[in-house]
């Protein structure tokens, strides 16, 4: 499964990301689903800053040089925000 791998990449990213999951039959959170317009099982979103900065719908499970590829990705967002502070 893909959320295990997710999190073993967050716990190792230094604090440059975390992983959420949303629960997308939840009535609770509808209101979420519907704003971040999910269609598809599973989707992945990365946010920086409220913003969306990229989406992939998954289909099966991608090979871990593509999911390592996505979380320098995300390391370099976080590296990228801390220039200018």
């Amino acid at each position: 499964q893909l959320s295990p791998k997710l999190e073993k990449a967050a716990q190792t990213s230094q604090g440059a990301f975390q992983v959420r999951k949303v629960d997308v039959e939840s009535p609770a959170l509808a209101p979420i689903v519907q704003h971040l317009k999910i269609q598809s099982l599973p989707t992945l979103m990365v946010l920086h800053d409220g913003q969306i900065v990229a989406n992939s719908i998954i289909i099966g499970l991608p090979d871990d040089q593509k999911l390592a590829a996505y979380v320098d990705m995300i390391r370099g967002l976080k590296k990228g925000a801390g220039e200018g502070e």
